[in-house]
């Protein structure tokens, strides 16, 4: 079953993790070019034309014959994203430093 994947200039570093986990499958996957619209995807793969990776926030959206298959702990681990904030290099409002103070301390 082929996979529908992303073009790298999309986010060539999250591609090139997700490239060196592939070539350690016992099988080689097959890649289709993913539509710019991520329903059409969902429906494409409902429809058997292929599988694709989605971030959870994705498993909502319901097709029949589509099913969503959480990875094992293991390869969830290995295609991670790190998620960053960027805020303004001089920002010291003190409420963006205690929102920041919050969002840092929640991931502690």
């Amino acid at each position: 079953m082929p996979l529908y994947w992303f073009n790298r200039r999309a986010n060539p570093a999250f591609n090139d993790k997700c490239e060196s986990v592939f070539r350690g499958l016992p099988v080689s996957l097959k890649r289709l070019p993913e539509p710019d619209d991520s329903l059409l995807t969902l429906a494409n793969v409902a429809r058997g034309k292929g599988m694709a990776l989605m971030p959870e926030s994705m498993c909502v959206s319901m097709h029949q014959g589509l099913c969503y298959r959480p990875l094992d702990a293991a390869s969830a681990k290995k295609l991670n994203i790190d998620v960053y904030i960027g805020v303004r290099k001089e920002d010291h409002r003190p409420q963006v430093m205690a929102a920041l103070e919050k969002m840092l301390a929640n991931g502690r």
